[in-house]
């Protein structure tokens, strides 16, 4: 199976997607030193790089760790994150985990993310 590889940048401090809306791929440290050329190695803790988890919602929106999703008609919203080596939604009210993600994609939508919808959390 073959899976692409990409990644977002979350500027902690300035609260900003470093890329915009575009992802980056890492091929070797270079790609991250261009693509983040502003920010010095000192300031690489105020960074958190996610990384696409290889599916996409029911809208085709590329899913990353941190994104906030949601069932059709479900009121729980899910936070994606890696767990025993698989992409999963959890509920941060309950930390009841949801595995098999990718077997509902068509019933899934991204609805945020931690770092621009932390509101959604509560």
């Amino acid at each position: 199976m073959k899976r692409e590889l990409k990644f977002r940048a979350w500027d902690i401090v300035k609260k900003l997607w470093i890329t915009g809306d575009r992802p980056f791929w890492i091929i070797g440290e270079v790609t991250v030193f261009d693509m983040l050329k502003q920010y010095s190695i000192e300031n690489f803790n105020d960074i958190n790089i996610v990384q696409y988890t290889g599916m996409q919602d029911c809208s085709f929106i590329d899913i990353f760790e941190g994104y906030l999703v949601k069932f059709d008609g479900d009121k729980v919203i899910l936070e994606i994150k890696m767990h025993q080596g698989e992409w999963v939604g959890i509920d941060p009210k309950t930390q009841d985990v949801y595995s098999k993600l990718c077997n509902h994609l068509n019933r899934i939508s991204v609805v945020g993310n931690i770092y621009e919808n932390p509101d959604l959390l509560k």
